[in-house]
This record gives structure tokens, C-alpha cells and sequence, in this order.
């Protein structure tokens, strides 16, 4: 281990050094600090050694920001279209065996299920407030013509 004569020097390491700590191989590390532009901070014995503020960003940056490329299917060979179209049918399959994805007749019932509980809720609303909250006459048929108003925004049929 080398002697340490400047606290900044701490925080300067050798690619292997960098690839040990970070898990990376040493190419993958030297190429992504050349990308980045990154320069030695200094050098010990022909040696360079890396400022860690720098070299966290240049390794981190490539794996983070590197989007996926678009996939034009029409320009795949047959073969590999077919693949393509496998791998997102086995895509859409495991979806909906973990339930990220719901088929539309399921979507559709579980909707509806919503909508009846809330439908009879708003239709219990003034009965309760009636009865809970003593309110006058007047006070009642506005809570009516709003709760009319409401249903009519959510397409949800019955009588107020």
C-alpha cells in the first residue's frame, strides 16, 4: 500500500484498484474513462491514479443513460423477426401471469364492481345526511342536484 503524503491523494486510484472496488473488469474501466475524457489526477511510479469524483460518473453514466435502441421489426430478417415477436409474445405472457397486465374483460368487470359501490354510496348519501346531520329541506335537494351531477360525470345509472 502506498504512503498517503496528500489527503486528496486518498481519493486517486489505480484502474485496478477502480475495477476491484466497483466490480467492473479493468478494459471495461480504461474505456469508459477514455469515453468520458477522464485524465489521471496525477501518477505514482508510471502509474496513473484517477480522482474518484471523477471516475464515479464516467463509470456509473454508460450503464444509466445508455437508452435501448429502437427495434424496427420490418427490418429484420424473417428469422429474427419471428425471435423478436416470440420474446414479446413470452413478454406479454409473463405480465399477466405476475398481474402487471389485466386482460380488458377482467378490467372491465373489476370497473364495474367500483362503480356499483360507488353508485350505492352516493345513493345512501342523502339518507344519511338526512337523518345523521338533521339538514333542512333545502340544504337536501342541493346535496341531491350535486350528487345528480356527480353520477352524470361518472356515467353511473340509478336513482338520487
Amino acid at each position: 500500500m502506498s504512503r498517503i503524503t496528500n489527503i486528496h491523494h486518498a481519493y486517486a486510484w489505480n484502474i485496478s484498484r477502480i475495477a476491484k472496488v466497483f466490480g467492473f473488469d479493468r478494459a471495461t474501466v480504461r474505456k469508459r474513462l477514455k469515453a468520458a475524457g477522464v485524465l489521471p489526477l496525477t501518477e505514482e511510479g508510471m502509474v496513473p491514479l484517477y480522482a474518484l469524483h471523477d471516475v464515479g460518473p464516467a463509470l456509473f453514466r454508460a450503464t444509466a443513460q445508455t437508452p435501448a435502441p429502437e427495434i424496427d421489426v420490418e427490418q429484420l430478417l424473417p428469422r429474427e423477426r419471428r425471435d423478436w415477436y416470440q420474446s414479446e409474445n413470452e413478454r406479454l405472457k409473463l405480465g399477466r401471469e405476475e398481474r402487471h397486465l389485466v386482460p380488458d374483460d377482467e378490467s372491465r368487470r373489476e370497473m364495474a364492481v367500483l362503480a356499483r359501490a360507488i353508485a350505492h354510496g352516493l345513493d345512501r348519501l342523502p339518507a344519511l345526511l338526512e337523518r345523521d346531520c338533521e339538514l333542512s329541506p333545502e340544504a337536501m335537494e342541493r346535496v341531491r342536484s350535486k350528487l345528480a351531477a356527480l353520477r352524470d360525470g361518472l356515467n353511473l345509472e340509478g336513482d338520487t
